[in-house]
């Protein structure tokens, strides 16, 4: 069970988050209200904005009342600094928000963008060491679960919850994450259409 919290909770964010920017993208254009939104005086940049504030503020209060509940209920003891776990759950939802608007930024519907997202969701889930670590799967399957996001979640948060290390020993798990959420905000940004 300590071993599967700090992934589910990584986890939990990364469906909540791009699954999320579906609904709020994709979905609002499909429906014309994106269309409507953009009739207004604002910019794309505001509109875009203040969804992404508030999808990241929903999965980090997510991610805080799951860390509260397995501290109840299954007697979960975080060893290292809740402010640094917080922290690591709001840079994985800023990069799965930012995936989520990278996927979202050129399909026209909700159906289009969950077949873009399914194919690459989905074998996240079960390579990047949710359910069982990734020393033990096959070698190319180690080698995919080193070019996804979810992983390098999983690795700082079962690093600062489990073993109560701090921010020197999971740095190139943050410098990887924030590369990775500017790579997806830069793409998904530029490619953004308004029009569609």
């Amino acid at each position: 069970l300590d071993f599967l919290v700090p992934a589910i909770i990584g986890m939990t964010v990364l469906f909540g988050c791009v699954f999320g920017m579906g609904e709020i993208v994709a979905g609002e254009r499909e429906r014309g209200e994106l269309a409507r939104l953009f009739m207004t005086p604002t910019s794309v940049a505001t509109v875009l904005g203040g969804k992404i504030i508030s999808k990241l503020v929903q999965e980090t209060g997510r991610g805080i009342i799951l860390i509260v509940a397995a501290i109840i209920l299954f007697g979960i003891i975080i060893n290292g600094s809740m402010l640094l776990t917080i922290f690591l759950i709001i840079l994985g939802a800023l990069c799965f928000i930012g995936f989520g608007i990278m996927i979202s930024a050129r399909v026209s519907s909700q159906e289009d963008f969950m077949q873009s997202v399914m194919p690459i969701t989905m074998p996240m889930m079960f390579v990047s060491g949710v359910f069982y670590p990734i020393e033990t799967m096959p070698w190319i399957f180690q080698k995919i679960a080193y070019i996804l996001p979810l992983t390098y979640v999983n690795d700082a948060l079962r690093a600062v919850m489990l073993k109560g290390v701090g921010i020197g020993a999971i740095w190139v798990d943050v410098v990887v994450l924030i590369g990775f959420t500017a790579l997806f905000f830069a793409l998904g940004v530029t490619q953004f259409n308004r029009d569609i």
